[in-house]
């Protein structure tokens, strides 16, 4: 007997629209350019990465201290102890000998201008190398504090602003190298820096447990946030242009909007330090964090309960965690001397709960017509086997 109620199911999921059909097969991903995130537009939790699917380790010696994507996902640069810096492939994970840049200090920070025509390094006697994109050397500028060691870089097309650890900010000249003036209002050492991503202005963040904006083309103080009651770790600019997003060494992270500061949007209380903060390149309200015990944690910015935790076998700090530019892969960088890339499983369909956060295979059919029960929490996670 023929059971209507299924072939109607099957007509309407071959009707769905699933992004996930058309993408290629793996075979064919060595053929193909860099791909556009896998991105879903009607599906925010496809930016979970679950798994570790590739790990990257220079040497038992040397450890890694900054690292940072091109804009178009291509290359992952990543500082060395050593005085190296690395070019590892964005789709085979895997370092490009033909590409490396060699120093004398070890490198503490890194920043690339928006078209990616420029990156400035800087090492741990606080010069500031910059470079264009033939990986030549066009420009040496002396540190601005002698006596302090570098500690955050931030750079637009032609300004580019240092934080050493002490109380002031430096703003610098791309184009003739010198300096141009001093941001002074903290009241404690630096802790990072962060250009917004279209506007002129600064975000800084201090050991003085405060949040700081600036104007750089006249050096005022436009904002202060103190909603922290420890030191600041990171800050990060959200993709609308006025959510900030911070975390700090009293275990929690705030999310606010710079047109009305006097208290935040959401915050979130973890059991550890919160190290690192990275936001999604495609779905504006996405975010991952990263604790002192190397859990990473997925979070939606109106929502108090994560997407999905995931916990360490063995427990590593997690140092800083950056989402490629193309969605497609998280690398998080670890005080255990390796770079670790997470990624979508495989292609599968998953039942994702936001109660127990565990994803489970199910049939496929459950998925596009959950039961009336679980229709709130289910859906649908399109995942990719970059091996």
């Amino acid at each position: 007997m023929i059971n209507y109620e299924s072939v109607q199911k099957i007509k309407l999921l071959n009707m769905l629209d699933d992004s996930y059909a058309h993408w290629p097969d793996t075979i064919f991903h060595k053929l193909q350019g860099q791909y556009a995130g896998w991105q879903d537009s009607q599906d925010y939790k496809t930016s979970v990465l679950n798994e570790v699917v590739s790990q990257y380790r220079y040497n038992e010696k040397t450890s890694f201290n900054c690292m940072k994507w091109l804009s178009d996902g291509s290359y992952l640069l990543a500082g060395l102890s050593s005085g190296e810096l690395v070019f590892i492939n964005g789709h085979t994970f895997q370092k490009d000998n033909q590409r490396q840049i060699r120093s004398d200090e070890a490198f503490r920070a890194i920043a690339t201008s928006p078209d990616d025509t420029t990156t400035i390094l800087g090492d741990k006697r606080g010069r500031i190398n910059v470079y264009n994109r033939d990986l030549q050397l066009t420009g040496l500028m002396p540190p601005s504090n002698q006596e302090q060691p570098l500690k955050d870089l931030t750079l637009n097309n032609h300004k580019v602003v240092s934080a050493y650890e002490d109380k002031d900010l430096y703003l610098l000249d791309l184009v003739k190298l010198q300096e141009e003036r001093v941001l002074s209002g903290h009241g404690n050492d630096l802790q990072c820096v962060r250009y917004h991503p279209t506007q002129c202005l600064v975000a800084s963040g201090s050991k003085d447990h405060s949040v700081r904006v600036w104007d750089p083309r006249v050096g005022d103080e436009i904002l202060s946030i103190n909603k922290h009651n420890n030191n600041i770790n990171k800050i990060e600019w959200g993709l609308n242009g006025d959510w900030l997003l911070t975390c700090s060494k009293d275990q929690s992270t705030k999310l606010f909007d710079i047109r009305n500061c006097s208290r935040e949007i959401n915050s979130w209380k973890d059991t550890q330090e919160v190290t690192g903060i990275t936001w999604h390149p495609f779905h504006p309200s996405v975010f991952a964090t990263a604790n002192a015990e190397g859990t990473i944690t997925y979070r939606l910015a109106h929502q108090n309960k994560e997407l999905l935790k995931i916990e360490r076998p063995v427990k590593t700090q997690v140092f800083d965690l950056l989402f490629s530019p193309l969605g497609d892969s998280l690398c998080t960088l670890t005080n255990d001397k390796k770079l670790d890339f997470y990624a979508r499983n495989e292609l599968k369909r998953f039942d994702f709960t936001l109660e127990t956060n565990v994803l489970q295979e199910e049939d496929p059919l459950n998925q596009v017509f959950p039961s009336q029960s679980q229709q709130q929490y289910s859906t649908i996670i399109p995942s990719v086997n970059v091996n």
